[in-house]
């Protein structure tokens, strides 16, 4: 095989174990929407759902080193490395977010603490929308990645959805304060940190997709 094909075959894997990484980072939040809803109607099913969100981070952050073990080898401008490895660990991100909150879903339900209105359907909304914004993402990167610009259209519906899940953010918080500085209670210390973990998903989203979108337009 000649030193060209070579280098041909090596960036095709790396393209093929990019959209492979980004599926798995879709599992991956899937999983949380699935613990969520179950510490809602069946607090004892979360840690199996827990379980199933570990084990497909660990899948996602090993696809992502061989990824980047590929990305020494290949033959590619240095540029192209640079901005591929920032959006792998983009993505890469979105499962450890997911893992994280999940623990701390798993930890208050398993403490015995059930979240009332308005906060169990704010959060419900914010995941959902997360997982919207993850969704449009991988459709993005698969079209990125096949040398399409079709799917990029698709962005704005990811920056959208990061707005969306900001503005909630900044509604259960205010929510959370007027109630807090009556009334100290449990939802006060935990949901803060779920919060911001939840919004940093779309935030991570809309940083990939804005890259994958300065990649096409520069160089693919």
């Amino acid at each position: 095989m000649s030193e060209k094909a070579g280098s041909k075959r090596r960036v095709d894997l790396i393209k093929s174990r990019i959209v492979e990484h980004a599926l798995k980072v879709h599992e991956t939040v899937e999983a949380l929407r699935q613990l969520f809803e179950a510490s809602l109607k069946d607090p004892s099913k979360v840690g199996e759902y827990f379980e199933k969100i570990y084990v497909l981070e660990h899948e996602a952050d090993k696809l992502k080193r061989g990824i980047i073990s590929e990305l020494r080898l290949a033959y590619l401008h240095p540029i192209d490395r640079e901005d591929l490895l920032k959006m792998v660990t983009l993505l890469d991100d979105i499962a450890g977010l997911s893992k994280a909150s999940s623990k701390r879903i798993v930890a208050y339900t398993k403490g015995g603490l059930k979240l009332g209105e308005p906060y169990a359907s704010d959060l419900k909304s914010i995941i959902e929308a997360s997982y919207k914004a993850v969704e449009e993402l991988v459709k993005i990167v698969k079209s990125v990645i096949e040398g399409s610009r079709e799917a990029l259209e698709r962005l704005s519906e990811v920056e959208k959805l990061e707005k969306e899940v900001d503005d909630l953010r900044l509604k259960v918080l205010e929510e959370l304060y007027e109630e807090c500085i009556a009334n100290l209670k449990p939802v006060c210390v935990i949901l803060p940190g779920l919060i911001d973990d939840l919004e940093a998903i779309t935030d991570a989203c809309e940083d990939a997709g804005v890259l994958l979108k300065l990649m096409f337009s520069s160089r693919f």
